[in-house]
């Protein structure tokens, strides 16, 4: 018993865990640096430096990633609402220490919640669904009154004496050209 002089929580887990092993590419790894650095600024003490970015980093982990989707849970909402004013800078700082993952965004849940990256992702489906459906409706209501209109201008032109013929002030600038064309 004396190999192992366990003092606090601290000791218990590494004891259990060999953190050597760890992989420094990891996810969750890489997520706890890069969130670790929001509000650091070179130069300053620690004492003086803004600690938010650890304290976003100790009550926040990636419990998934699916399709370039981040799943990330926090203990409490409110870091969500941090973690979302932050969430460029953390986008950036992933994409560039695991380019291969092709990150593309973060989704957020409280712990304890059974919310998960289907379901985040399948919501985030069917609103782009509903939105490019709308979009493409109003897109056929615009080309359905542009054809009205073309198709009653056409009837217009059939009924008017010069049908088959252009308009005089357009055939007066053609013959203008023709003639200076042929006579340079």
């Amino acid at each position: 018993m004396s190999d192992f002089n366990i003092v606090n929580a601290a000791d218990i887990i590494s004891a259990v865990t060999d953190f050597s092993k760890r992989d420094d590419n990891d996810l969750g790894c890489v997520w706890t640096k890069v969130v670790s650095k929001i509000g650091y600024k070179e130069g300053v003490t620690d004492s003086e430096n803004n600690f938010i970015g650890r304290r976003l980093a100790s009550n926040s982990k990636v419990v998934d990633l699916k399709n370039g989707v981040v799943l990330v849970e926090t203990n409490h909402s409110g870091w969500i609402q941090y973690l979302r004013m932050y969430q460029n800078f953390i986008l950036k700082g992933l994409k560039w220490a695991l380019p291969d993952l092709k990150i593309s965004s973060l989704a957020f849940r409280v712990r304890g919640t059974e919310a998960s990256l289907s379901d985040v992702y399948e919501n985030h489906l069917e609103k782009a669904k509903v939105f490019m459906d709308q979009k493409i409706e109003k897109t056929e209501k615009e080309l359905e009154n542009k054809f009205a209109q073309n198709s009653s201008s056409e009837k217009k032109d059939k009924n008017s004496a010069n049908s088959g013929k252009l308009p005089q002030d357009l055939f007066k600038i053609l013959e203008n050209m023709k003639n200076d064309m042929l006579t340079n």
